[in-house]
């Protein structure tokens, strides 16, 4: 397991802080854990709002963690339960420290329980999770929450908290922040078999599979440095947003790189960007062209 977030390009040319943060930790011989907090940007004080749902939701859930067998409901009721203490600890601390400005601390979380045969996992506002099974597929766990402006549904004001688990085995999970999961899940992949941009998610997690034990505290640190200056680096300008992922891989797992599904997607991205630029819609501009064609003809 792994996890870093980064200052990204534009908080760094406007001196802001980086609003994300994110942890990764030990449950049990089982279980780890791993979760990703990303702050609203207009949000003073959301760095402060995402270190405190991070942290909290981990401590809540390691806790009342139920050791030994349990229903899955006992599972998802304890991540709904930590992610409403998360919530209520962000409300906590600013009415102790700073009670007229509560709007100043809003954040998303997603958080991610690991074991090797299931992922239980929560989720409110637009960060995400993806989690790659034994077959070789990667799997969206999660739904971004935005109205219909494009405002984030995010805690501790909104609580409708997304809460699951998956019908697979799991080899690895992905808690990201929206900078990185909107490159990894792209939104024009919707409509396409593979949600997911399968070369740029097996950058976070292909580097883990098959190592010795002995090896795999030093190559997951090497890997982590490459990954953080790959993401700094101009192959990835376009990226300007803080940038997070909490990661947990299954370094046993018999998946080499080349066994992972991917096709890719048949995008016409000229059209994409004439729907981008054009101020008429693409279909009524063409009857507005031939309705011109034929007054021509007839003049």
């Amino acid at each position: 397991s792994y996890c870093f977030s980064l200052r990204g390009r534009d908080h760094i040319k406007y001196e802001l802080p980086c609003q994300d943060y994110s942890s990764v930790d030990i449950i049990s011989d089982s279980w780890k854990i791993a979760a990703v907090a990303d702050g609203i940007g207009s949000c003073k004080h959301s760095d402060i709002a995402s270190k405190i749902a991070v942290e909290t939701v981990i401590e809540l859930i390691k806790r009342q963690f139920p050791h030994g067998d349990a229903k899955e409901d006992v599972y998802e009721s304890l991540i709904m339960t930590a992610m409403n203490g998360a919530a209520n600890a962000i409300e906590q601390y600013v009415e102790k420290n700073d009670p007229n400005n509560d709007l100043d601390y809003h954040t998303t979380l997603v958080v991610a329980l690991f074991s090797s045969n299931v992922i239980y996992y929560g989720n409110v506002g637009d960060s995400g999770i993806i989690a790659l099974d034994d077959d070789g597929m990667y799997h969206v766990l999660t739904t971004k929450q935005n109205d219909e402006n494009g405002a984030v549904y995010a805690i501790p004001r909104y609580r409708n908290f997304q809460i699951g688990k998956t019908d697979f085995v799991p080899v690895a999970v992905l808690c990201m922040s929206d900078g990185v999961f909107d490159y990894v899940v792209p939104e024009i992949y919707k409509n396409h078999k593979f949600k997911v941009n399968v070369p740029f998610a097996n950058v976070f997690t292909t580097f883990a599979f098959s190592i010795k034990e002995q090896e795999i505290e030093n190559h997951i640190q090497k890997a982590k440095k490459e990954i953080e200056e790959f993401l700094k680096s101009e192959r990835c300008k376009d990226m300007t947003d803080d940038l997070s992922v909490a990661a947990i891989i299954d370094t046993d797992t018999f998946l080499a790189e080349d066994d992972i599904q991917w096709e890719a997607p048949n995008i016409d991205y000229y059209q994409l960007k004439w729907n981008e630029l054009s101020i008429y819609d693409h279909n009524k501009t063409v009857k507005v062209i031939k309705m011109c064609d034929y007054v021509k003809v007839t003049l």
